[in-house]
């Protein structure tokens, strides 16, 4: 009968320690948009010039990721956990984020450092009603609200990080000279901003007797205007494949 007694009382204990507990939640992420661009140096179709062992050409593709900061106009306060108090001041900023398994809500969050508490986990601002105002805070890795002592306006600033995508590689030609009508053309790819040998090539082109020509390799077309032992001038006709 105790067995039984204390098998009870050990059940018991637990549903209430779980009850206790709010359950986890998976972290909020930073909100975002991401655009993705080929990007051609010079522009297709307009007229350039490159001396010796200059670039005449530079391909790669771009990706733009636009993120948006929110920035504190009230002070945000509350009463947490193990009577510790939440103090944002006015003024501090942080990029927005979701709260994908708290029904998507817009959040803001801070480090415990920067938010007056401490432990582990960061401490998020929360718009519950969206509103576009916050209304409450949570720990960002549980599953429950806080009031806050009153809503906190906030601004929106967008945030661009733009950077060469470079899993795509980056493809460069350059002009290496001319001999006796025959110009040399040097075609090059990078990853990771360095050049991969394996994938250098020098081609020679046969020019027109009135000096003008095409250089084609990988789909990409060339127009040779004027060629020298100094420079080229030129107009890049299409894009790599």
């Amino acid at each position: 009968m105790k067995a039984i007694n204390y098998s009870l009382f050990l059940l018991g204990a637990m549903l209430l320690a779980a009850c206790g507990n709010p359950p986890r939640m998976i972290a909020p992420r930073q909100e975002s948009s991401s655009t993705e661009r080929v990007v051609a140096l010079p522009e297709i179709g307009a007229k350039a010039k490159a001396e010796v062992g200059a670039n005449m050409f530079e391909q790669y593709r771009e990706r733009t990721t636009v993120y948006t900061r929110a920035v504190l106009l009230d002070a945000a306060r509350a009463k947490m956990d193990m009577n510790q108090t939440l103090n944002i001041p006015a003024g501090a900023q942080t990029l927005i984020a979701r709260t994908y398994d708290l029904e998507n809500f817009e959040a803001a969050c801070f480090s415990r450092g920067s938010s007056g508490l401490t432990g582990s986990y960061d401490v998020c601002l929360v718009d519950q009603d969206r509103d576009g105002v916050f209304d409450s805070a949570t720990f960002s890795q549980r599953k429950k609200f806080f009031p806050l002592e009153a809503p906190v306006r906030f601004n929106r600033e967008t945030v661009n990080d733009r950077k060469i995508e470079l899993p795509d590689f980056k493809y460069v030609v350059l002009y290496q000279g001319i001999s006796r009508g025959t110009i040399k053309v040097s075609f090059r790819e990078f990853k990771n901003d360095l050049a991969r040998p394996a994938f250098t090539q020098d081609v020679f082109y046969d020019l027109n007797t009135d000096g003008t020509g095409v250089i084609a390799f990988k789909g990409a077309r060339i127009a040779v205007d004027e060629a020298t032992s100094t420079n080229i001038t030129y107009r890049v006709l299409k894009p790599f494949d």
